[in-house]
């Protein structure tokens, strides 16, 4: 118990997990009657957080879903249709088939706090942080949480299935470098934590140059630091996770830098382009130009997604004609 590891890419932390938790897993539990493999107290370092894709065949992870979910982050947005368009099985985590209760971006940029009588003016949980870093740069104080006590009273009450997986993001500002630590009371290696760290380590970067345009001094990132209360593998997954940690994969090299200015706009115009626009016009749409490439790939991957939904829809259509 208390897990712990440091490395430059999420690669290789990613199989060493997996390889964990299949070979001497903590505890062997069923939380809602579902069979999973855990360890408990699970921490690790990525040391280089633009090093944050991970490219095992086995996993085949769909970057199309990670970009489009950071996009809703960065927004702030709540909707579960944006999420149902990357994710079909998102609407098993809607309470109300319209909304996502533990939408991350929301919770950080769009819930306002303060207003009372000679109070200051309603501002964002990253608003508050960015004020506390530039008193204090040294500060402990710049938290921003996620879980709150009602997501559990909703739960028990009146049985959500959208109880937020995220406790909390802390900013730290050390030797002129932001690191940032994410607490998780639960994590599955296999579905969410890929993604999890792409958006994260995303963010934190993000988090970076929205704190240099304050003002505050800081030059890079530092490492991104993750501890999830269980670290965990579903039963359907031990045999993909058995050929995941027998791959031979040379290690991603690190995303490029990417810039405030194109991130914005990526998740505020580019992204629902690709996602809303018809089939027949996506493709004569002039494509965005982007300074860097980070997020020039980001965007492949949205184009690759569309693609997906494309053929789904096309072979569904001819299936309906034949039958």
């Amino acid at each position: 118990m208390s897990f712990f590891l440091s490395e430059d890419n999420l690669e290789k932390i990613h199989r060493l997990l997996i390889s964990e938790i299949v070979d001497v897993p903590d505890f062997e539990s069923a939380p809602r009657g579902k069979p999973i493999r855990e360890i408990i107290v699970c921490s690790f370092e990525l040391t280089n957080p633009r090093n944050r894709i991970i490219t095992s065949p086995a996993r085949a992870a769909n970057y199309g879903f990670g970009v489009g979910e950071l996009c809703w982050y960065v927004r702030g947005d709540r909707d579960l249709e944006t999420m149902r368009y990357y994710n079909k099985r998102m609407t098993q985590f809607s309470d109300d088939g319209i909304t996502i209760n533990s939408a991350y971006g929301n919770r950080i940029f769009k819930n306002r706090w303060g207003g009372s009588a000679g109070g200051m003016a309603p501002v964002s949980q990253f608003d508050l942080v960015i004020e506390e870093l530039k008193k204090d740069p040294d500060s402990r104080r710049a938290v921003m949480h996620i879980n709150e006590p009602t997501d559990l009273l909703r739960a028990v009450e009146h049985g959500s299935k959208d109880v937020p997986c995220t406790m909390s993001l802390q900013l730290l500002i050390r030797d002129r470098k932001l690191h940032m630590h994410v607490l998780m009371r639960s994590n599955d290696v296999v579905w969410g934590m890929p993604y999890d760290v792409f958006s994260f380590t995303s963010l934190q970067e993000a988090f970076l140059y929205g704190l240099q345009a304050a003002g505050v001094p800081v030059d890079d990132l530092g490492s991104y630091h993750h501890t999830a209360g269980s670290m965990h593998l579903y039963e359907p997954h031990y045999e993909m996770a058995r050929v995941v940690r027998g791959e031979d994969i040379p290690t991603p090299s690190p995303m490029k830098p990417f810039t405030l200015d194109g991130l914005k706009q990526l998740a505020e115009e580019d992204e629902p382009m690709v996602r809303m626009e018809d089939w027949a016009d996506i493709w004569a749409s002039p494509r965005p130009s982007y300074s860097d490439d980070s997020i020039g790939w980001m965007f492949s991957q949205l184009v690759e997604h569309k693609n997906k939904r494309i053929t789904e829809a096309l072979n569904k259509e001819k299936n309906d004609q034949q039958t």
